[in-house]
């Protein structure tokens, strides 16, 4: 990628900004360093953003940031006094990382399979709402919807999209 492109990157944050958060969270226990850490990583990101490669996953490459930003929080905390060593944040952050290579990127890989088999209108709701940030209401206006019934519809794929999920990792678990 010659320039970074700024939808891009927005769109990939946006994505993966509750992860990151989760990830960060898990480093650090507490809501509000968290999102510091995050904010914090996602400047760097966006300062490196031309390195990343789009045909590979972005979290991955995100959470290394993260990983960093967190560790920096903790070096400056640690000389306020916070006594967590960073063998302890690396033993925190691989557990973390083998729960999301080992839960999630299945998972994932699941829900792509199962949005594959929606019916073509509800692929574009999906779409319009996750892909492209639009809010319920939103879609329901220029669509002339009825809101309710639009929170009904997104209901009835969700669990359906959870349904196919588990019976596709069921499927998918050794005998």
């Amino acid at each position: 990628m010659s320039e970074p492109s700024t939808e891009l990157f927005v769109r990939l944050l946006l994505a993966h900004e509750q992860d990151m958060y989760f990830y960060a969270f898990s480093l650090l226990a507490n809501p509000d360093d968290a999102k510091d850490v995050v904010q914090e990583a996602a400047v760097t990101m966006w300062q490196q953003f031309n390195e990343f490669d789009p045909s590979r996953p972005f979290l991955p490459w995100a959470s290394r940031f993260v990983y960093f930003s967190a560790l920096t929080f903790m070096r400056q905390r640690r000389r306020a006094g916070l006594v967590l060593t960073e063998e302890a944040l690396e033993a925190i952050a691989g557990e973390a990382d083998d729960y999301a290579s080992s839960t999630m990127q299945p998972r994932l890989t699941a829900l792509t399979k199962c949005l594959e088999k929606l019916p073509a209108a509800a692929r574009r709701l999906m779409a319009d709402r996750y892909e492209h940030g639009q809010s319920i209401k939103k879609i329901a206006e220029v669509r002339s919807l009825n809101l309710h019934t639009l929170y009904k519809a997104f209901e009835k794929i969700r669990r359906a999209l959870q349904t196919c999920i588990e019976r596709t990792l069921g499927q998918e678990e050794p005998a």
